[in-house]
């Protein structure tokens, strides 16, 4: 069966924001823009990201408030393997997809004995999509896409460290991503997530499920240079159970909310060469943050096609 396959390696360094719903399941919150809804290129690419800060602002509590708590940073590198093929799906193609995280973390912060996982095997995220590309919505040039995703806690994993790596449970992710062209210079890119987790393996921890969406908005420039708002934003939906108990943290622990949510907003840019070297450069303020760290964050993405 003929068909494409495509190759990304995304550096990314995230703050414990950077992992969605207590969990360690990357939700990639940063990448819109540029790829959202738009048909996979049909080539081997390469793409770098890297942001410039690690460290978090402040740890926020339930109603926002600052709470003196201890701070996770990490350093997460991404490898994604696509593979669109030319078998028909409700009038777009079949693709399938795989993510392979590494993750190398620390903490810091009140509990300067916080303890975390040397190892960097994140668990790995697959899942079957379909690609819908060079439609038109109202007269407009549309590309979108759909996918079904279950992250699979395979990676570095082990009770005796307050933070691992890979979580020690499944995830399962259903997400709808388009990108809509309102004329040759402007588009609208959003990605959709819902996020549901599975209790926790050998435990009756369960985060509550979540929903997210990145947007941007872009415009060129210049020639190649495109300019961008760009953001996401997190709300968790369910309260965290035990053994389907919803109320037991509020009952146990007097904790009176432990669903989290985090907004960002901030400027973009991104520049082809014509040898088809991609660079991209944005900063994400972060505000609104419940049960979360909050910061800013820079992130610098560079793709190149390698065939």
């Amino acid at each position: 069966m003929a068909g494409n396959i495509i190759y990304r390696t995304i550096f990314n360094i995230f703050l414990s924001a950077g992992f969605c719903a207590g969990s360690t399941v990357a939700c990639n919150k940063s990448r819109v823009g540029k790829y959202a809804g738009r048909r996979f290129s049909g080539t081997w690419t390469l793409l770098y990201s890297i942001p410039s800060d690690i460290n978090p602002r402040s740890v926020k509590g339930p109603q926002g408030e600052d709470i003196n708590a201890a701070r996770v940073s990490s350093f997460l590198s991404m490898q994604q393997f696509v593979y669109e093929s030319h078998v028909p799906v409700w009038n777009g193609n079949l693709a399938f997809s795989l993510l392979a995280p590494l993750v190398r973390l620390s903490g810091s912060g009140e509990k300067n004995n916080l303890s975390t996982n040397p190892g960097i095997v994140g668990g790995i995220i697959l899942g079957p999509v379909i690609q819908w590309s060079n439609k038109h919505f109202f007269g407009l040039r549309y590309a979108h896409r759909a996918e079904v995703d279950i992250a699979i806690p395979l990676g570095a994993y082990n009770d005796k460290y307050d933070v691992n790596p890979s979580s020690h449970f499944f995830t399962l992710t259903a997400y709808y991503a388009f990108t809509v062209f309102l004329n040759e210079q402007l588009s609208i890119s959003t990605r959709n997530n819902f996020n549901y987790n599975f209790r926790k393996i050998d435990s009756g921890d369960q985060s509550g499920a979540f929903y997210n969406i990145n947007y941007a908005i872009e415009h060129t420039v210049y020639k190649k240079l495109r300019a961008e708002l760009a953001g996401y934003f997190l709300k968790q939906l369910t309260q965290d159970a035990f053994y389907g108990n919803r109320q037991y943290y509020q009952d146990t622990y007097k904790i009176s909310d432990t669903r989290e949510r985090v907004l960002a907003i901030g400027p973009g840019l991104s520049y082809v060469t014509p040898g088809g070297l991609a660079a991209e450069l944005k900063a994400f303020f972060e505000t609104g943050a419940r049960n979360r760290t909050e910061g800013v964050r820079p992130t610098f993405k560079v793709a190149y096609k390698l065939k």
